[in-house]
C-alpha cells in the first residue's frame, strides 16, 4: 500500500503554490480543473459519506523532492547572479520538512461541488464551481484558476489511495495510526498526567482560597438576593477591581473615578441615570451591552446582574484559562468583603485544583483559547520551557488519541 502511494509522490511545493482560501472563500476554477474535481469526486464516491453535504475525505502525504524539482543549479544561477552557497540553504529554508500531511476532500450541496485541502499553517484551499449555492457557475465573473496540470496529478494519486484502500480498508487506517504526526492530531490526556509529565500546575489554591471557593460551589442564586442599584454594583465593582495587584493604588479614589475603567463606566454613559434606582440601574444594563458593561477585565472577566423572576443577584465568571488566578483573586476579594454573589466557575477551579478530568490535546496549528471547563494543550516541542525528548515520548503514550476515520466501501 505505502509502495503504491509513493510510486507517484506529490510534492510540498505545488502545494504550496495552490491558492489560498481566506474565510474558506470558494476559489474558482477553470472548466478544464472542474472537470478533474469532477472525476475526483467520482473516485471518492465508491465510499459512504463520512459528514454533512456528500463529505468524503482522505489523509495523504506529499514530499520535499530533491533539490533540482524546487529549482535547477542553472536556474538559481541565473535569478542570484551567479551565487551558488546559498542554494541548497535556500531549499532547506522553503522546504524545512521531508515530508507533509494534507487533508483532502470533496463536498457537494446541489448544485456547488468543491474540494479542499487542509494545509497546515498556510490555511485551506478551497477549489470550486461556483462560489456559493445561490449563484450558478454563469453568473460568477471573478478569475478561474487553470490548476488542471496539479489537480491530474493529485487525481493520479487518488486512484492509487482508493485501490489501496479498497482491498485493504483496516491498513489505511493503521497507517495513519503509525505515521501520522501527533502534533497534527487531537485526543484527550487526564490533568493528572499532564501535569505529572510536564511538570505544569494549571490551579493551585491556598487553604483560605479553596475554603472560600468549596463554600461559593454550594452557594445558590437565591441565598445571594441583593437590591442593586447603580451606586451599589459601582461599590461592589471597586472592590473587585480594586483588589488586583495592578489596582491596588486606586483604593481610596472615588466610585466614579474608578469606575471610569470599565468597558462602560465613562460619565457620559452613567450621567442621566438615577444612581439609587433599581429600575434605572437595569435600563442603563439594556442599554449597553449585556458582555462588556458587566465585565471586570475587559471581555475576560465578568461581574454580571442576573435575574431570577423578580429578584436579582450578582454572578461572577470567566471564559479563558489564562485568567483563573484574577478570578480567584476577585471571589476571595468579594467573599472577604460580604457581597452576596454565585461563583459560575466554583466547580470548575475546584475540579483543576484536585487535577480532576481531562486536557484536550489539540494540533499546534489550531491551538486558540483554553476555557476553564476544558483546558487545551498541544505537544510541545522539545526544548520549549525546558521539555524533554523522554517528557513528550511519555505524553505521547498517555493521550487518548481520537480514531481516524474509517474509509468504508459502499457495499453494491
Amino acid at each position: 500500500m505505502i509502495k503504491t502511494f509513493c510510486e507517484n509522490p506529490l510534492l510540498i511545493s505545488e502545494f504550496n503554490q495552490l491558492p489560498a482560501s481566506h474565510n474558506l472563500e470558494i476559489t474558482i476554477v477553470d472548466d478544464k480543473s472542474l472537470e478533474v474535481i469532477l472525476r475526483i469526486e467520482k473516485l471518492l464516491s465508491v465510499f459512504e459519506p463520512m459528514g454533512l453535504d456528500e463529505l468524503r475525505y482522505v489523509y495523504i502525504e506529499a514530499v520535499r523532492g530533491k533539490i533540482e524539482e524546487w529549482c535547477t543549479c542553472e536556474e538559481y544561477r541565473q535569478e542570484h547572479g551567479g551565487r551558488m552557497k546559498s542554494w541548497k540553504k535556500d531549499w532547506k529554508y522553503h522546504h524545512p520538512v521531508s515530508k507533509e500531511w494534507y487533508q483532502v476532500g470533496i463536498r457537494r450541496y446541489r448544485e456547488l461541488v468543491y474540494l479542499y485541502i487542509s494545509r497546515r499553517y498556510r490555511g485551506e484551499v478551497v477549489l470550486g464551481n461556483t462560489k456559493d449555492v445561490y449563484t450558478t457557475r454563469e453568473q460568477v465573473d471573478s478569475y478561474r484558476y487553470d490548476l488542471s496540470s496539479f489537480l491530474t496529478k493529485l487525481e493520479a494519486y487518488l486512484s492509487a489511495v482508493v485501490e489501496s484502500v479498497r482491498q485493504h480498508s483496516e491498513g489505511y487506517v493503521r497507517y495513519l495510526e503509525d505515521n501520522y504526526p501527533y502534533r497534527m492530531r487531537s485526543g484527550k490526556i487526564s490533568v493528572k498526567d499532564w501535569c505529572r509529565i510536564t511538570k505544569e500546575t494549571l490551579l493551585v489554591l491556598d487553604d483560605e482560597s479553596y475554603k472560600i471557593i468549596k463554600e461559593l460551589s454550594a452557594r445558590k442564586p437565591e441565598s445571594a438576593y441583593l437590591k442593586l442599584t447603580l451606586r451599589e454594583y459601582m461599590r461592589i465593582w471597586k472592590i473587585a477591581y480594586t483588589s488586583l495587584p495592578e489596582h491596588r493604588h486606586l483604593k481610596d479614589t472615588s466610585l466614579e473615578e474608578v469606575f471610569r475603567h470599565s468597558s462602560k463606566g465613562d460619565l457620559r454613559q452613567i450621567q442621566g441615570y438615577d444612581w439609587d434606582s433599581e429600575t434605572d440601574f437595569h435600563e442603563w444594563g439594556k442599554k449597553n451591552s449585556s458582555f462588556h458593561c458587566y465585565d471586570i477585565c475587559y471581555a475576560r472577566v465578568h461581574l454580571f446582574a442576573q435575574s431570577d423572576g423578580e429578584s436579582h443577584y450578582l454572578e461572577l465568571a470567566a471564559h479563558y484559562e489564562g485568567w483563573i488566578e484574577v478570578l480567584v483573586c476577585i471571589a476571595v476579594a468579594l467573599h472577604k468583603a460580604g457581597v452576596p454573589f454565585v461563583l459560575r466557575n466554583a466547580d470548575e477551579l475546584l475540579s483543576l485544583h484536585h487535577q480532576e478530568g481531562d486536557v484536550a490535546i489539540r494540533p499546534g496549528y489550531h491551538y486558540g483559547r483554553s476555557f476553564i471547563g476544558s483546558p487545551d494543550r498541544y505537544i510541545p516541542e522539545v526544548g520549549r520551557d525546558g521539555i524533554r525528548q523522554k517528557q513528550i515520548d511519555e505524553l505521547i503514550s498517555a493521550v487518548r488519541w481520537d480514531r481516524f476515520q474509517e474509509l468504508k466501501p459502499i457495499q453494491k
